[in-house]
């Protein structure tokens, strides 16, 4: 009876130390970097039973001679294969393929990642030249769906991409394309805006003399995305310099962009079966030649790096990407303005001050706005006999009640009309004419004769 009640205790400890490891162990991606064939499960500590039995099922869906990726994403898991956009998904306790049919050979070395509970992938080396096109993987249509940007990076491939909440780094790579004989290392790299879905140049600051560190070390050696690990905080690439056979990790805070090397003595992810990202920062990695796990905590390893730099925006970039954004409004907005305003002051021109001359008769001599106006409104009287009311009217004198004033500013007014059109050597226009039964009253003659040419010289009203 002791036996059996000590087996029940022995069972139940077991059990609780399992749940407590399974809870405390949350992992968000397994790469296979030797590939799957070369996988033991019980080298792999942080599984539940349904994901050792996911994992013992991904033969069926792994190919043996690429990289097998699995990223677990709020209790789902979607797996891929390397130079491949084929993707499954983990359903029903099988691998669901997802593509409607075999996509490979496009590219390799991609980015793989997870955005609303979907597939994305940031590809890699194709053919002839580097391309960082998106593809959505969609699962309703089973298609790759090319995502259509702004401002696209030419024939780029980043080294190092991760994920934040606004969108996608991919920094330290190539721009590369066989067909114009391009190869030249990029130093600095992009960031691809979700909410813009617009590219963006970024710009690396070298804080400390990146000499002992970079320098020396040649940038264009570094190695595939196959030594890119990324955790929830930090993004990590293992550097290998030939020539003076030091290894470094270059390791980025996504929260806030700086950039931290650490000098290693041997390169550790290259060279592991497969590598596990936990949470915390913690990467759980088992090298090729042994038998047992080891644990990184990066928090930890950024404390005793150096801090090399800063990633930041390029400004310039910034201004080119707005001006070629917003050039056609920057340009057509002020022209509509100008047109609208022009409009706008020929419009009230008809009330006020209309072109003294017409278009056949334009010609640049200063003319006084006071004298078009009355002129214009003398045109249509042209060939008639008004009245001393009707002139007052042209001449707007009508609210003067001091009819000995009234009298002399028509005067001035005539005078100063028919003085402009002697300046221009024409007739002129206004001529008083007694009416035939009554002697008394003074009619006006309106007669304004086109002409052709005339003095190119400034008006003089005296």
């Amino acid at each position: 009876m002791k036996q059996i009640i000590l087996a029940v205790w022995l069972s139940a400890f077991t059990l609780m130390g399992r749940l407590v490891a399974e809870e405390a162990a949350d992992w968000k991606s397994i790469h296979f970097i030797q590939g799957y064939n070369y996988f033991n499960f019980s080298e792999l500590p942080y599984l539940t039973d349904q994901e050792s039995e996911m994992l013992a099922s991904l033969v069926s869906v792994a190919h043996t001679s690429h990289h097998q990726i699995i990223l677990k994403n709020q209790g789902e898991y979607f797996a891929f294969n390397t130079c491949e956009l084929n993707h499954w998904k983990w359903e029903d306790r099988v691998w669901k393929k997802k593509t409607a049919n075999d996509i490979s050979g496009y590219n390799c070395t991609p980015y793989f990642f997870i955005r609303e509970q979907q597939p994305f992938v940031l590809s890699g080396s194709g053919y002839w030249q580097n391309q960082t096109d998106l593809f959505k993987l969609n699962e309703t249509t089973g298609e790759a769906e090319f995502i259509r940007n702004e401002n696209p990076p030419k024939n780029f491939r980043g080294h190092l991409n991760f994920q934040v909440k606004e969108g996608i780094y991919t920094l330290f790579g190539y721009q590369f394309d066989a067909r114009i004989d391009l190869y030249s290392f990029e130093p600095q790299g992009y960031f691809y805006d979700f909410s813009s879905n617009t590219w963006k140049k970024l710009k690396v600051t070298w804080k400390a003399s990146p000499k002992s560190a970079l320098k020396d070390f040649k940038l264009n050696q570094l190695l595939d995305w196959m030594a890119h690990v990324e955790t929830e905080n930090y993004a990590l690439i293992e550097l290998h310099e030939n020539e003076a056979i030091k290894s470094f990790w270059l390791i980025v805070d996504k929260r806030d962009l700086s950039i931290y090397v650490k000098e290693i003595p041997f390169l550790q992810f290259l060279d592991s079966k497969w590598t596990q990202t936990l949470e915390e920062d913690r990467v759980l990695l088992l090298d090729r030649n042994s038998s047992k796990s080891s644990e990184i905590n990066l928090q930890e390893v950024v404390k005793s790096s150096v801090h090399l730099g800063t990633i930041s925006f390029d400004q310039e970039s910034l201004w080119d990407q707005f001006m070629d954004t917003y050039y056609p409004v920057l340009f057509i907005f002020p022209l509509g303005l100008m047109i609208l305003g022009g409009w706008w002051i020929g419009w009230k021109g008809k009330e006020t001050s209309p072109t003294f001359l017409s278009k056949e008769e334009s010609d640049p001599f200063e003319v006084n706005p006071v004298i078009v106006h009355w002129y214009n409104k003398l045109k249509p009287l042209s060939g008639k006999l008004i009245d001393q009311d009707q002139m007052d009217s042209i001449f707007e004198l009508s609210e003067i009640k001091n009819s000995d004033l009234r009298k002399v500013k028509r005067s001035r007014a005539i005078k100063a009309v028919n003085d402009f059109l002697l300046e221009q050597d024409r007739p002129p226009a206004i001529i008083r004419v007694r009416d035939a039964q009554d002697k008394r009253v003074i009619r006006y003659r309106i007669d304004l004769v086109p002409f052709s040419n005339y003095n190119k010289q400034s008006v003089k009203i005296s």
